[in-house]
């Protein structure tokens, strides 16, 4: 007689994942009650903004650690002279923004004690770390992994040649994932404490959401809190275009590793006209960025019927859809009781990345 084996669902995370967000079925608590009381807050290098005169440019300056041989060719890449790192922008608001993301921590000189339980180090080689988001020294029972693209580019010239991998300490992984988890459930006060922390990354993928890596900027808009999306792009001037030598693509959305935009995460679930509308009329986002043109069209249509003609977004949102398609848009004044996108039409709801996440 063959034995029934019990199938249990796994969760893959590309990049290197949190062990934390791999034990998800574990359903460990991301409440601030539960934030661990042995936080190093991040000590960044020094970083500087200044205007080029010639230019009308700001320029943001940031010093990493002199990279080794391994990592001259990064070197070389971001046009580095000595240990510093430049980048150029429109505002000094930006660069000054810029400059507080990207700046790296510096890096703790090991003492005799873990800085995360306080137990004796262990003296032989590779079993003590120091963590790439913080900085603090920390033993290894008291480490873990992330995939590089978690921490800032900047940060990966501190270390010795290219790694997919970084070590970083179980209290910056759980501030990470309670981050992400603030965000999915829009809970906009414990975003703002945990970022005060000093050690999130605001720029930075989070470890994949079932099997999707997704930015803060979409998990905000999938967590359907605009008061979280606005604090992220207006206030920590977050980007949510591409960017890029390309004009095709520099003023593109910003997308999800399963290729999907702002607005594709708006519709998920039931749409979040508010999003929506601030999306498509205040950030002026395109549709041609969604995966679901159908989709998209019964959106805004009912976003248009939803925005009174008084708004000033509803001309723009008029002339988008007519431009869009032409053959609906005598239909949108008219019909009254065309109902929203149901669940169906969408590909996973929040309850679902919740799920998965916890």
């Amino acid at each position: 007689m063959k034995s029934k084996s019990k199938s249990k669902s796994t969760l893959s995370f590309r990049g290197g994942a949190s062990p934390v967000l791999t034990a998800a079925m574990n359903r460990p608590s991301f409440s601030l009650a539960a934030m661990p009381q042995n936080i190093q807050k991040r000590s960044p290098l020094p970083s500087s903004v200044h205007q080029n005169q010639a230019t009308k440019k700001w320029i943001a300056t940031i010093t990493v650690r002199p990279p080794s041989d391994g990592a001259a060719t990064n070197r070389q890449a971001y046009g580095t002279q000595g240990d510093c790192l430049y980048f150029t922008f429109d505002t000094d608001r930006e660069a000054n923004k810029f400059a507080k993301a990207y700046a790296p921590p510096r890096m703790r000189v090991p003492g005799s004690q873990c800085e995360s339980c306080n137990q004796t180090l262990n003296p032989k080689p590779r079993s003590t770390c120091i963590c790439r988001n913080c900085g603090a020294c920390v033993c290894e029972k008291c480490s873990t992994k992330w995939g590089i693209d978690m921490v800032p580019k900047t940060y990966g010239l501190m270390g010795s040649g290219y790694s997919p991998k970084v070590r970083v300490c179980k209290s910056c992984d759980w501030l990470s994932n309670a981050f992400c988890m603030s965000l999915l459930r829009g809970k906009s006060n414990d975003a703002f404490a945990l970022y005060e922390t000093g050690n999130i990354n605001l720029r930075c993928t989070f470890a994949d959401i079932n099997s999707e890596a997704m930015f803060p900027v979409h998990c905000a808009v999938l967590g359907g809190s605009l008061t979280l999306l606005k604090w992220l792009v207006e206030t920590n001037c977050c980007p949510t275009r591409r960017g890029g030598s390309s004009p095709t693509l520099r003023n593109r959305s910003i997308l999800t590793s399963n290729n999907r935009s702002m607005l594709d995460l708006a519709m998920t679930g039931k749409p979040k006209m508010d999003i929506l509308r601030h999306l498509v009329v205040e950030m002026n986002m395109s549709i041609i960025d969604t995966k679901n043109p159908k989709l998209a069209q019964v959106t805004l249509e009912n976003l248009l019927r939803e925005t009174g003609n008084s708004d000033r977004g509803h001309d723009r949102l008029e002339i988008l859809i007519e431009n869009q398609f032409p053959s609906t848009v005598n239909m949108v004044e008219d019909d009254n009781d065309t109902m929203l996108p149901p669940d169906s039409m969408c590909d996973t709801s929040i309850d679902d990345a919740v799920r998965f996440h916890t």
